[in-house]
C-alpha cells in the first residue's frame, strides 16, 4: 500500500512543538478561553455554536448559505455535492467532525474542493442535525442510511473518509457497510477511545489550548457512545471486524490529544497484520485541515494528506 507506514512509538520523529506560524492564533484562543466554557456550552449550545463560527470565520474564510448569518443546524440528513463526479474514479464521501455538536459542510467546503481538485475525484459530504438537540442514536442511524443509499444509487465503490468523531462514525460505517461498497477508508485524526477506557499521554500534552480541549472531549465523546452500539470499540476490534475494513489510511496531527490513540489504533492493526497507512503530521493541531489559508505549514501538511490519503 502507497504512503507512511506507522513505526513505533519509540521510533517515531517528533518535534513535539506547535507550528510557528500558527502558534499567535493559539496563544489568542487561550487568552480568551473561558474556565466555564464546556458548562457554557453545554448549557446553551446554540451560542456555543456561533462563537466557534465567529472564530473560525477569521481564520478559515468560508461561504456560508445563509448570507453569512449563522445558519441553523440542518434537521435531516443531507448529502451535499462539493466537487462533481468525475470519469471512473472513486468518489469521496466526507464526514466532518465537530463532535457531534459544531461545524458544518460549509465550513469544510473550501478543503474539500482542494482535495477533489489535486486527487481529481468527485466530492460529496454529509451534514447532520446536531447534538444535543437531536439524539445522536438517530442522527448515527440516519448518517449510515444515507451512505447505504448513496452507495446503492452510485452502484460503484466509493472512498470514505472523516475526521475526529467523523473519522469515528466513518469506521463505524465501514464495519457494518454492504461488502465492496468501500474503496478505501480514510480517517484523519479519529476520535477512537469511545469507551474511554485508556489514558493516552496526548491528553496530558496537548489537553488544553490546542484548539480541541480534553474537558470538550469528554462531552462528545459520551454523546458518540450514547449513540453508537454498546459493544463498538475501535480499540479492540475483533478478528471478523478487521475482515470487512477496506484498504485503511490514517492522518493525525501530533499536537492533539488525539494524537496516542490513532497511533495506539495503528499498532494494534499492524501487530494482527492488518494493512494499513499511518502518517503523522508533525507540529499540526487538531483541525488543521481548516487552517491551511492561514498557516503555511498547515497548507503543506494538507497537501502532504492529500497525495497520501486521496491519489
Amino acid at each position: 500500500m502507497n504512503g507512511v507506514a506507522t513505526l513505533p512509538a519509540r521510533a517515531r520523529p517528533t518535534c513535539q512543538a506547535l507550528a510557528a506560524d500558527l502558534r499567535p492564533l493559539f496563544e489568542a484562543r487561550r487568552l480568551f478561553r473561558r474556565p466555564d466554557s464546556l458548562a457554557a456550552a453545554i448549557a446553551d449550545p446554540v451560542s456555543a455554536r456561533a462563537a466557534a463560527r465567529s472564530l473560525l470565520q477569521s481564520v478559515v474564510p468560508f461561504e456560508a448559505r445563509a448570507g453569512g448569518a449563522m445558519p441553523a443546524p440542518p434537521q435531516a440528513v443531507e448529502l451535499r455535492e462539493i466537487v462533481p463526479t468525475r470519469g471512473a474514479c472513486a468518489d469521496i464521501v466526507y464526514l466532518h467532525g465537530g463532535g457531534l455538536v459544531f461545524h458544518d459542510v460549509d465550513l469544510f467546503r473550501p478543503v474539500l474542493e482542494q482535495i477533489g481538485r489535486a486527487a481529481q475525484r468527485g466530492v460529496y459530504a454529509l451534514d447532520y442535525p446536531k447534538a444535543p438537540e437531536q439524539e445522536p442514536r438517530a442522527t448515527i442511524q440516519a448518517i449510515g442510511l444515507a451512505l447505504r443509499r448513496y452507495a446503492s444509487a452510485t452502484g460503484r465503490p466509493f472512498i470514505l473518509a472523516g475526521d475526529s468523531i467523523g473519522g469515528l462514525l466513518a469506521l463505524h460505517f465501514a464495519l457494518t457497510a454492504p461488502a465492496g461498497c468501500l474503496a478505501r477508508l480514510v480517517l484523519i485524526y479519529p476520535a477512537l477511545n469511545v469507551q474511554d477506557e485508556c489514558h493516552f499521554e496526548s491528553y496530558d500534552k496537548f489537553g488544553s489550548g490546542y484548539m480541541l480541549d480534553a474537558d470538550f472531549m469528554g462531552w462528545f465523546r459520551a454523546l458518540a457512545r450514547g449513540g453508537l452500539p454498546e459493544a463498538f470499540d475501535p480499540l479492540r476490534l475483533t478478528d471478523a471486524e478487521l475482515d470487512r475494513l477496506p484498504p485503511l489510511f490514517i492522518a493525525s496531527a501530533e499536537c492533539d490529544v488525539l494524537a496516542d490513540e490513532a497511533a495506539a489504533f495503528a499498532r494494534d492493526l499492524e501487530r494482527r497484520g492488518q494493512p494499513l497507512s499511518h502518517r503523522v503530521h508533525l507540529g499540526m493541531p487538531h483541525d488543521f485541515l481548516l487552517y491551511g489559508r492561514r498557516s503555511a505549514c498547515a497548507a503543506g501538511a494538507i497537501e502532504e494528506l492529500i497525495a497520501a490519503c486521496f491519489a
